[in-house]
């Protein structure tokens, strides 16, 4: 998407035999109404950079006289910098909808859903000192997030951490590298409960060849609540690593580690050619960040992208609608700052062509609670495997017209929970241009959900058309 400003408002009036997500026996259908103006901004900068995504969903239901259903839905992020060339800010703002339960009517698009929908926002600041002597690179950083929704005893409505760091793993020159960095958070929750950790690391990395870096770390890490079952909170562990980095177009990394209360791992590898673009990430380890445990899938960062070296085939299929601006959720009801043990694995695949452009992701996300959660009134408590995929393939019919086809299936289980939910999607969507600013959209949906335990099974056929008009 080019720098500047882009907004916009789209109009849609949808048909459905399900309106409520119901069982057969009792479904109901029923029309509703959407008008969601939205901005699109992009500036990129050697003193500042930002991208933001954010539309204000508006629906009316005319058979429950209804018309006081708003949704905000924003992905913003910003680098600035304040005082020279060492002082910056990062910043942070997420907002979106998650479908509550796993077992309950799951929707692909929460936000556009009436029941079983809740909320989540988080906001984030990072001012931080960036400094360099010869090939040293030193930071000092401080960063605070407040997070709120529809479980906002179990999010942490402050979020505070202090970082500091120095070393020459950022320079690409040297046959030795070594750095030292160091981080420590609380979160503070409802009813004056306050959780800490600490961690602490220093690394020592050695140049193979020009394209390949070997790394070895050795980290002491605290988290206040978590014990091992020797009982301790706190302990050293090793770790290891390799970069290889053979072209300007691929880059592989993998790293290993263990800590006083098991494994972590982490692997990425990224490839970009003229008109297709890869991401793979796998990661396991503690997280205490709500979005990390929500699963959030951004294309642009699966394959490498940042605010000042953005993709520009990620942000051509998003401006054709095949990848979210605005990321959904993956996690059914596990919203918590609480500290969670998982296991993610994403696989992201884009191709902009002439006349086509095909997207296909794939991920796994396997979250077990800890410790912590007893400690925090309305944390999740258990464990929760998902699985899913979803393709999306645009065929371009001249320079005005499109056709859309999707496809998605995810499953949600969960032992501890004894449940087991099954969700498949379709889509059909017509895109024609009216203008240079306007355009006709319409399309059909279908929807299933099917389980074992307490899910809710249902189906439902949408159709929908309506107007998208850029100002």
């Amino acid at each position: 998407m080019p720098s500047g400003f882009h907004p916009g408002v789209r109009t849609f009036v949808s048909l459905t035999d399900n309106i409520f997500l119901e069982p057969d026996t009792t479904k109901n259908g029923g029309t509703f109404v959407e008008v969601s103006p939205y901005l699109s901004a992009r500036g990129y900068s050697p003193r500042g950079a930002y991208s933001l995504d954010y539309q204000l969903r508006n629906f009316w239901l005319p058979t429950e006289g209804e018309s006081s259903l708003a949704r905000h839905e924003l992905n913003g992020a910003g680098r600035f910098a304040l005082v020279g060339d060492r002082i910056w800010l990062d910043a942070l703002a997420y907002s979106g909808s998650v479908s509550t339960s796993a077992t309950g009517p799951v929707a692909i698009d929460p936000g556009a859903a009436f029941v079983n929908r809740g909320s989540y926002r988080r906001l984030e600041l990072s001012p931080y000192l960036l400094t360099r002597s010869d090939r040293t690179t030193y930071e000092l950083r401080y960063r605070v997030a407040t997070t709120g929704g529809s479980a906002s005893e179990a999010l942490a409505r402050l979020d505070q951490r202090v970082s500091a760091s120095a070393g020459t793993l950022a320079d690409p020159g040297g046959l030795w590298n070594w750095g030292v960095a160091g981080e420590t958070q609380r979160r503070e929750f409802s009813q004056d409960i306050t959780l800490d950790r600490q961690i602490a690391t220093g690394t020592l990395g050695y140049r193979v060849v020009p394209n390949v870096r070997v790394l070895g770390t050795l980290t002491w890490e605290r988290i206040e609540g978590l014990f091992n079952s020797r009982g301790e909170d706190s302990g050293f562990g090793p770790g290891a690593g390799i970069e290889w980095t053979p072209s300007a177009r691929l880059r592989a990394t993998a790293s290993y580690g263990h800590r006083y209360y098991g494994p972590v791992g982490a692997a990425r590898i990224t490839y970009t050619a003229g008109r297709s673009t890869l991401g793979f990430e796998f990661d396991r380890a503690i997280n205490t960040d709500s979005r990390l445990s929500l699963g959030t899938l951004d294309a642009a960062s699966l394959t490498g992208a940042s605010l000042t070296l953005p993709n520009s085939i990620v942000n051509a299929l998003a401006a054709q609608g095949l990848t979210p601006s605005v990321q959904n959720a993956i996690a059914q009801g596990f919203m918590t700052d609480a500290a969670v043990l998982g296991k993610r694995t994403a696989l992201f695949y884009g191709l902009q062509g002439i006349h086509h452009a095909i997207t296909l992701t794939a991920f796994m996300l396997d979250e077990s609670s800890t410790g912590q959660a007893a400690a925090i009134p309305g944390a999740f408590v258990g464990d929760q495997v998902i699985y899913g995929f979803a393709a999306r393939y645009l065929r371009r019919f001249g320079a005005r017209t499109t056709v859309t086809l999707g496809g998605d299936a995810r499953q949600t289980r969960s032992d501890s929970g004894g449940y087991r939910t099954d969700l498949y999607s379709a889509l059909l969507e017509f895109q024609s241009s009216l203008t240079r600013t306007s355009a006709v959209v319409g399309g059909l949906r279908f929807t299933a959900q099917r389980g074992d335990g307490a899910t809710v099974i249902y189906d439902q056929a949408l159709a929908y058309g309506g107007l998208d008009f850029r100002f």
